[in-house]
Protein backbone atom coordinates (compact mmCIF):
# COMPACT_ATOMS: atom_id res chain seq x y z
CA UNK A 1 0.00 0.00 0.00
CA UNK A 2 3.19 2.54 -0.44
CA UNK A 3 3.85 2.80 3.21
CA UNK A 4 6.55 1.12 5.71
CA UNK A 5 3.83 -0.90 8.03
CA UNK A 6 4.60 -4.07 8.80
CA UNK A 7 1.71 -6.74 7.27
CA UNK A 8 0.20 -6.59 10.92
CA UNK A 9 0.21 -3.02 10.79
CA UNK A 10 -1.57 -3.10 7.94
CA UNK A 11 -3.93 -5.54 8.36
CA UNK A 12 -5.47 -4.09 11.17
CA UNK A 13 -5.61 -0.74 9.86
CA UNK A 14 -9.39 0.92 10.54
CA UNK A 15 -10.91 3.99 9.09
CA UNK A 16 -11.25 5.87 12.29
CA UNK A 17 -6.84 6.25 12.12
CA UNK A 18 -6.89 7.05 8.18
CA UNK A 19 -6.58 11.02 7.49
CA UNK A 20 -6.41 11.69 3.81
CA UNK A 21 -6.56 15.48 4.21
CA UNK A 22 -2.96 15.01 5.72
CA UNK A 23 -1.96 12.11 3.73
CA UNK A 24 -1.63 10.10 7.26
CA UNK A 25 -2.59 7.30 9.16
CA UNK A 26 -1.96 6.36 12.62
CA UNK A 27 -0.86 2.73 13.68
CA UNK A 28 -3.07 1.61 16.64
CA UNK A 29 -2.39 -2.22 16.93
CA UNK A 30 -1.38 -5.41 14.31
CA UNK A 31 -3.04 -8.52 13.58
CA UNK A 32 -1.48 -11.40 15.04
CA UNK A 33 -2.88 -15.18 15.32
CA UNK A 34 -2.76 -16.30 18.80
CA UNK A 35 -4.24 -19.57 19.84
CA UNK A 36 -5.24 -20.20 16.19
CA UNK A 37 -7.36 -17.04 16.29
CA UNK A 38 -6.84 -13.57 14.53
CA UNK A 39 -6.76 -10.84 17.08
CA UNK A 40 -5.66 -6.96 17.24
CA UNK A 41 -2.86 -6.78 19.62
CA UNK A 42 -0.65 -3.88 20.74
CA UNK A 43 1.92 -2.50 18.09
CA UNK A 44 5.21 -4.73 18.28
CA UNK A 45 7.54 -1.41 19.73
CA UNK A 46 5.64 2.24 21.31
CA UNK A 47 7.91 3.21 18.24
CA UNK A 48 5.25 1.11 16.07
CA UNK A 49 2.25 3.44 17.82
CA UNK A 50 2.59 6.71 15.26
CA UNK A 51 1.27 8.73 12.36
CA UNK A 52 2.78 7.25 9.32
CA UNK A 53 2.62 9.71 5.94
CA UNK A 54 1.13 7.63 2.90
CA UNK A 55 2.06 8.27 -0.47
CA UNK A 56 -0.47 9.93 -3.06
CA UNK A 57 -1.09 6.82 -4.76
CA UNK A 58 -2.13 4.54 -1.47
CA UNK A 59 -4.60 7.93 -0.61
CA UNK A 60 -6.26 7.30 -3.99
CA UNK A 61 -7.11 3.52 -3.56
CA UNK A 62 -8.03 4.51 0.13
CA UNK A 63 -10.38 6.82 -1.34
CA UNK A 64 -11.68 4.73 -3.58
CA UNK A 65 -11.67 1.85 -1.25
CA UNK A 66 -14.19 3.88 1.08
CA UNK A 67 -16.09 4.97 -1.32
CA UNK A 68 -16.96 1.30 -2.15
CA UNK A 69 -17.24 0.42 0.68
CA UNK A 70 -20.16 3.44 1.88
CA UNK A 71 -22.02 2.04 -1.89
CA UNK A 72 -21.86 -1.45 -0.83
CA UNK A 73 -23.63 -0.80 2.57
CA UNK A 74 -25.91 1.56 1.53
CA UNK A 75 -27.22 -0.94 -0.99
CA UNK A 76 -27.83 -3.60 2.04
CA UNK A 77 -29.46 -0.79 3.39
CA UNK A 78 -31.79 -0.02 0.31
CA UNK A 79 -30.52 3.60 0.31
CA UNK A 80 -28.47 5.96 -1.80
CA UNK A 81 -25.12 6.11 -1.24
CA UNK A 82 -25.44 10.06 -0.63
CA UNK A 83 -28.11 9.04 1.57
CA UNK A 84 -26.30 7.11 3.86
CA UNK A 85 -24.16 8.42 7.06
CA UNK A 86 -21.65 6.06 8.56
CA UNK A 87 -20.33 6.17 11.84
CA UNK A 88 -16.72 5.99 10.77
CA UNK A 89 -15.36 8.73 8.58
CA UNK A 90 -12.31 9.75 6.85
CA UNK A 91 -10.69 13.28 7.41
Amino acid sequence: MHTALRRGEALALQWPVVDLDKGTLRVRGMLSRIDGQLLVTEPKTAKSNVSCPISETAEQLLRRRHANQAEEFAGRLGLAPDRLRVHYRVR
